[in-house]
């Protein structure tokens, strides 16, 4: 009976050892995921943002398939996804359903849906910036709102978008990002200011709208944050 027993406690514990070293490589695969890289099939290039290419190898997440992110200008039909991403990203703003079908409309031409999808062919809204072009300020791309869903984050989708829009045809006198950043947001002013070490270009701020004088006490101070004058790098404008 001892002999059982041991036998027995040896079989545990090898398969609890299996099963340690099984739930650990699943552990090792989600966080190389996370990081851009592919597992088990060989590691490819990567491109801006850590994402694999679009014709490339697929990722695998805790044995999930899904497809690379790409970039294209929203439709109508985001607006309700649109209208969920941002409440999920706090602390954005929300807004009305009808404002959200207008930025995937009336601003569709300087802004930016990122999508993932699965095998099916069908479409999760992973990341979003609304932005337009002040009418009296040709040259400046002033930002709305950038979010990003957690499953994309760590992954540099926002500079993503901000090079896909500057990139636009809609975009090409272009030289100035204006944007308005809550003094608290450190997630949105270290993004640009990234943004725009990547480009090489100056970044200038100062207090734009005021708790108290614009916003009756009801909402933090909004800064200005400037990015520019930059040129548009040869290898977006394409």
């Amino acid at each position: 009976m001892r002999r059982i027993n041991k036998e027995a406690g040896n079989a545990s514990r090898s398969l609890l050892k299996y099963m340690t070293t099984r739930q650990s490589t699943g552990l090792v695969v989600h966080d190389e995921v996370k990081r851009g890289t592919t597992n088990p099939v060989p590691k490819a290039p990567l491109n801006c943002g850590g994402e694999a290419p679009a014709n490339g190898p697929e990722l695998f997440t805790q044995g999930i398939q899904t497809t690379a992110i790409a970039l294209r200008q929203p439709t109508a039909d985001d607006a309700a996804r649109l209208h969920q991403l941002i409440a999920d990203c706090p602390p954005l703003d929300p807004n009305s359903l009808y404002c959200n079908l207008l930025h995937c409309t009336h601003f569709s031409a300087t802004s930016v849906a990122a999508v993932r999808s699965n095998p099916q062919g069908e479409e999760r809204l992973v990341g979003f910036i609304s932005a337009y072009i002040p009418p009296q300020q040709p040259d400046t791309l002033f930002v709305w709102q950038v979010a990003v869903a957690q499953e994309a984050r760590g992954e540099g989708l926002a500079r993503r978008m901000l090079d896909n829009l500057v990139a636009r045809p809609a975009c090409k006198n272009v030289r100035y990002i204006d944007t308005t950043i809550t003094p608290g947001n450190q997630a949105s002013w270290g993004m640009f200011e990234s943004w725009a070490r990547h480009r090489g270009a100056p970044t200038s701020s100062q207090v734009h709208f005021e708790r108290e004088r614009h916003f009756a006490g009801q909402h933090d101070d909004e800064h200005l944050m400037r990015i520019g004058p930059f040129e548009i790098a040869a290898e977006f404008a394409t």
